[in-house]
């Protein structure tokens, strides 16, 4: 019997759970994240975007390589990666075609060209000049 007390408390603790943590099958996303609805889940009808529709704060869900982006009015642009600047330039737009251009003011590599541009559900659905589908949530937030 005395050999028997030995194993049974050990195995009670591990029936028990004691010890022992469960994995986390999904990692917690940051907070703007879990706001946003999954935009292939997104009926809301879309319109071509227009000049003005562009301007303002965004927040990147797929497909950039930065995080945010806010376009100014008077041409210029800041993007932000882990709310940290990132690169800024100069954009424009094509009201025939209506195109979005960002120059990148220090790495030509990071210049973008948005081929076609929707608004709908505050968020912009724009499509690169390589047929990669971004998706712009508009938030309120401006860095200094």
């Amino acid at each position: 019997m005395k050999g028997a007390k030995k194993y049974i408390i050990p195995l009670m603790l591990i029936l028990l759970g004691f010890g022992c943590t469960q994995p986390q099958l999904e990692p917690e996303l940051p907070d703007y994240e879990q706001d946003q609805p999954d935009p292939s889940e997104d009926f809301t009808i879309r319109f071509s975007a227009s000049e003005q529709e562009v301007i303002g704060s965004w927040i990147t869900q797929e497909a950039s390589a930065f995080e945010e982006i806010i376009i100014e009015e008077d041409g210029t642009y800041f993007t932000f990666l882990n709310e940290l600047p990132f690169d800024e330039g100069r954009w424009f737009w094509n009201d025939e075609t209506s195109e979005l251009k960002l120059s990148s003011k220090f790495n030509e590599k990071l210049s973008l060209k948005f081929v076609d541009i929707e608004i709908g559900n505050e968020a912009l659905f724009l499509t690169d000049s390589d047929e990669m589908q971004h998706v712009w949530w508009m938030v309120d937030v401006a860095h200094e």
